[in-house]
């Protein structure tokens, strides 16, 4: 299911509070994973994905392309 994209303003904050909670989720996470690997003989390795959730703005200042002169 797909969703259109609706302008709505969010706060950095809101952002910045969503990164946070990915990154303590991702160790918890971590943390089971490691718990029932720790006594298999295979490599096994745990990649977490960043959190980067910005706003709309911030990805169009990345996006801009400002010349040297």
């Amino acid at each position: 299911m797909g969703y259109s994209g609706i302008a709505v303003h969010i706060p950095e904050s809101a952002f910045a509070r969503f990164n946070a909670s990915q990154s303590e989720e991702s160790e918890v996470i971590k943390a089971i994973f490691t718990r029932y690997n720790a006594n298999e003989d295979l490599g096994t390795d745990f990649r977490p994905v960043k959190p980067e959730a910005v706003s709309a703005s911030e990805r169009m200042v990345e996006g801009v392309c400002v010349p040297r002169i």
